[in-house]
């Protein structure tokens, strides 16, 4: 390969591995990775997986470099994505060199994330309206904002410190389930049901469950199936948070 195809090769790499860091389809990096490789003259063969992505460069029906990349970092960014996607549009259509297209994949990867509150702040505010709408009163809809918040913060704390994500959903459920029992015993008239649910919708992992399903049905068994037990697992551990609370609430002698 000359230095211009192990440019490209660089650059379809990065692109699958920032696709499957932030959220997107198995399907959707393996795509990027052989139109990037396509537009450059030669073909690629791609596996990628949630937990890794395998890369590989044929010239002419030979071999000619390979790349194996193991993804650690996931979470869900559709900014990120849709700015990728661009990238390599851009770059396939010719609007962009490879270098450039690099250059702005790095200052993407770099990029510092938006102002972490506003995270905390608009969960908040969507548990305040989903209370609201699973008929929950003013007084539960306040306790479901609180105690979303709270865990926000929570997570954009453990997140640093590169916790078990399954950990993070165990603390979760517990939390708001926490906050519901004690404002409900505070003030009896207040739900219970109401309070958690608006609390933990914003924490179940829908766009994973949606990926798992396009990837099963774009063929992708592995991943499919894999997306599917990480989403089981992680809405088991909501659960069993929420669970344990209820468990000691009823022991103590409350009533749910």
């Amino acid at each position: 390969m000359n230095d211009k195809e192990k440019l490209v090769f660089k650059l379809a790499c990065r692109s699958g591995v920032l696709i499957l860091e932030n959220g997107g389809e198995t399907f959707r990096a393996e795509e990027t990775v052989r139109f990037i490789c396509t537009a450059a003259g030669f073909e690629a063969n791609v596996v990628a997986l949630p937990t890794g992505i395998i890369i590989s460069a044929d010239i002419n029906g030979e071999p000619q470099s390979s790349s194996v990349k193991r993804i650690k970092k996931r979470s869900t960014n559709l900014s990120v994505l849709n700015e990728i996607n661009d990238v390599s549009r851009r770059f396939v259509s010719g609007n962009i060199d490879v270098e450039a297209a690099l250059e702005e994949l790095d200052e993407l990867n770099n990029r510092k994330p938006v102002n972490k509150w506003l995270a905390v702040l608009y969960s908040g505010i969507s548990s305040f309206f989903f209370a609201l709408l699973f008929n929950g009163s003013f007084f539960d809809s306040v306790i479901a904002l609180v105690s979303s918040a709270t865990v926000q913060t929570l997570l954009l704390y453990f997140k640093r410190t590169n916790r078990y994500s399954f950990t993070l959903n165990l603390l979760a459920g517990f939390i708001i389930s926490l906050y519901a029992v004690v404002a409900v015993s505070v003030y009896p008239s207040g739900n219970t049901e109401a309070i958690i649910v608006g609390g933990i919708l914003p924490y179940l992992p829908g766009l994973a469950m949606t990926n798992a399903i396009r990837d099963t049905m774009m063929g992708d068994l592995v991943s499919g199936i894999s997306r599917l037990g990480d989403v089981l697992l992680s809405a088991v551990c909501l659960a069993i948070g929420a669970g344990v609370v209820f468990a000691v609430y009823v022991y103590l002698g409350g009533v749910v």
